[in-house]
């Protein structure tokens, strides 16, 4: 009798604490990413830079299924691109550009993973012409994979970086969904466990 009841008492809190808890306690967002580089070349002091912050998170949602459905999102901020100092050659310019590509991901249960890439570039023009600088993304949908189209740069600048965000799967708390004797998605809330005679 005395085991029935701690059973039936363990059972309660594992329900108890199920109600509680959602795919939403899973989201996180990983510490972000700086992107700082630096370039001399063409400065007899200081530099040409580019800096950003970096990130990617994760988002989880319940799809009334064993697993949350899962959510990646990345992309990069604070983008700046500066040129500061003195330049060997005063009759040049430096021109400094920054862009970001970023991405997102999903998945019904399953991991997610979603990418933002930085990049930045110098070229140095005849005071007195325009810039042609510029850089372009052959992006992805996830941010995976993307690469970057540098124009015109000619100061040995172009640095890149991406980063990954790898959102792992999750199992929905709130659901209890053994595979047997139960088909696949024939899912009862925990919560109804509660309610069962001992």
């Amino acid at each position: 009798m005395l085991r029935t009841s701690v059973l039936a008492s363990m059972v309660l809190f594992a329900a108890t604490w199920a109600i509680g808890q959602t795919c939403g306690n899973s989201d996180y967002t990983p510490a972000p990413v700086p992107f700082i580089e630096e370039g001399t070349v063409g400065h007899s002091t200081s530099y040409h830079d580019g800096i950003a912050s970096m990130g990617g998170s994760c988002q989880y949602d319940t799809i009334h299924e064993t697993n949350c459905a899962t959510y990646c999102g990345a992309s990069s901020s604070g983008l700046s691109a500066t040129d500061i100092g003195t330049i060997s050659n005063a009759l040049y310019y430096h021109a400094v550009t920054i862009g970001q590509s970023g991405g997102v991901a999903n998945s019904n249960g399953g991991n997610a993973s979603c990418a933002t890439t930085v990049a930045a570039s110098a070229s140095a023009y005849l005071i007195g012409t325009s810039s042609g600088l510029s850089l372009s993304f052959n992006a992805t949908a996830s941010g995976i994979g993307t690469t970057v189209n540098f124009s015109a740069a000619n100061l040995n600048f172009t640095p890149t970086l991406t980063d990954a965000t790898d959102c792992v799967a999750k199992a929905d708390p709130q659901y209890n969904c053994d595979s047997a004797p139960n088909p696949p998605g024939d899912c009862t809330l925990v919560a109804q466990l509660s309610a069962r005679p001992n």
